[in-house]
């Protein structure tokens, strides 16, 4: 037996006069006095900025060769900060997936059946009031929201920034992880070449030592002197011991960085501390390079995310209309069940009217247009720091530069002070105590001067990280 389905002149004359009434009820939406008090600060690429292609991607190579280039690959891959970053852009994906699934039509299945006895005194009339008898019924259930108001498209704003603000994000940890293993490197490069510079102090006061009590033999010279060069050399030793341990701790905290365990700091070898570092800094760094810097992209993004949020709440002023229907079987007994007689089906509108909410939806929308002028202020704020951190780092770059070329020429001094001394030394006109003393002086400024170039590639590297790294600009 054919079954046919038909919608009567009555029933289509409800969903439009249902349709009408809730497209009208949709200009009665009240947002008034609900807007945005924060303004972003604009800080875009420009043309020069695009000229200016700096730091290069490998310059964790440049700083430290392979094995520093290594040493953040294994950490950006194990740590567990950088992991659990990482976690972010799947559920930021599967937010994404979850609205994508809302815009489709659902069909669900309902099956149920229920034995029950029906009263005598009530709306059920005989012959089967008052008997007992298996209530079935099969349907299968479709819906689908009818969009008319950018409620699926605010869906996708907000899924859309949430992901690239978990990107950013992530990028913006790995940075930060980089930032710090590198830097821990840089010290771990001037502890090794201070322990050498104060290991090569102590065998020259040693031999000053020796020297000291030749003459002492000969009456040549008092124990005053040989008493101070005592205390000279307890307090090299002692220094030793602390460069030797500073470098042990500084290897350590690059195996926790890695995201290994303490054993792992043992395979770090000591950095070559004659290698030269030249990151080919330009002479100008327009500040807008930090448009691209991954935690000022993400605090853009999550503005947009907010303002999809604000899209969303104003939907909910107006009504939610879906299209619903069924079909089916059902049947009082199951021997019935499976009959054409026992189909049933049905389709029309289900429409949700937020008549009176109490002011809940205007303060749930204030609520959200208060957390976008929160996120663009932490937008502003994290512009800010990002500009001072550049500026101070380049301010320092500029100050040890100057710094470098004085100690230059206090090193040259020094030198020069040894070559003369040598030279009296070899024609035999004095001995080889003023060659020690103009060593150490020499060795005592090559000290100062690697405490300098040490704080100069330190803040190479943190304006590396003030700039963003080598992430790729994307949209401001």
């Amino acid at each position: 037996m054919k079954q046919t389905f038909n919608i009567s002149p009555v029933r289509l004359s409800l969903i439009a006069t249902s349709l009408s009434a809730a497209l009208l009820l949709s200009a009665c939406a009240d947002f008034s006095g609900i807007k945005e008090q924060a303004t972003e600060i604009k800080v875009s690429l420009s043309g020069q900025t695009e000229s200016v292609r700096w730091p290069d991607a490998s310059w964790s190579e440049e700083l430290g060769g392979s094995q520093l280039s290594q040493l953040i690959q294994n950490a950006l891959k194990d740590n567990p900060g950088i992991q659990l970053a990482a976690t972010r852009i799947t559920n930021a994906r599967a937010l994404q997936d979850q609205f994508a699934a809302d815009r489709q039509i659902s069909l669900t299945g309902n099956a149920e059946s229920t034995y029950q006895r029906f009263t005598k005194n009530g709306m059920v009339p005989p012959p089967l009031a008052g008997s007992s008898e298996s209530n079935n019924q099969a349907t299968v259930n479709l819906s689908y929201e009818l969009d008319f108001w950018g409620k699926h498209q605010a869906q996708s704003r907000v899924g859309l920034s949430t992901e690239q603000a978990a990107k950013a994000e992530t990028e913006s940890a790995k940075l930060l992880l980089s930032n710090a293993i590198a830097r821990q490197w840089v010290q771990l490069q001037k502890q090794a070449g201070q322990l050498t510079l104060t290991e090569q102090q102590l065998k020259l006061r040693k031999e000053w030592d020796s020297l000291i009590q030749q003459r002492l033999k000969a009456g040549l010279d008092n124990r005053s002197e040989l008493q101070q060069n005592l205390v000279s050399v307890a307090n090299l030793q002692s220094e030793v011991l602390n460069w030797r341990e500073a470098i042990a701790q500084t290897k350590l905290q690059l195996a926790l960085l890695a995201g290994q365990t303490p054993e792992y700091a043992n395979s770090i070898a000591t950095p070559v501390t004659s290698r030269t570092v030249d990151f080919h800094l330009p002479s100008e760094l327009p500040l807008d390079l930090i448009s691209r810097k991954p935690e000022i992209i993400a605090a853009k993004w999550r503005i947009e995310a907010m303002r999809g949020e604000v899209e969303l709440a104003k939907n909910r002023f107006y009504p939610n209309i879906n299209l619903v229907g069924f079909a089916g079987l059902s049947s009082l007994g199951l021997d019935k069940l499976l009959k054409s007689d026992s189909t049933i089906m049905g389709v029309g509108p289900a429409i949700h009217l937020p008549l009176f909410e109490g002011g809940r939806l205007r303060a749930q929308l204030a609520g959200k247009v208060a957390d976008t002028d929160s996120a663009v202020l932490q937008y502003n704020q994290t512009v800010l720091n990002a500009l001072k951190d550049a500026a101070e780092q380049l301010q320092t770059l500029q100050s040890t530069s100057l710094q470098i070329v004085q100690q230059e020429q206090a090193q040259q001094a020094a030198q020069q002070v040894l070559t003369l001394n040598r030279q009296r030394f070899e024609i035999g006109t004095s001995n080889r105590l003023p060659v020690i003393s103009a060593e150490l002086a020499l060795i005592s400024q090559q000290k100062n001067m690697a405490e300098l170039s040490a704080r100069q590639l330190d803040a190479r590297v943190n304006l590396i990280k003030a700039l963003g790294g080598s992430y790729p600009a994307t949209r401001q």
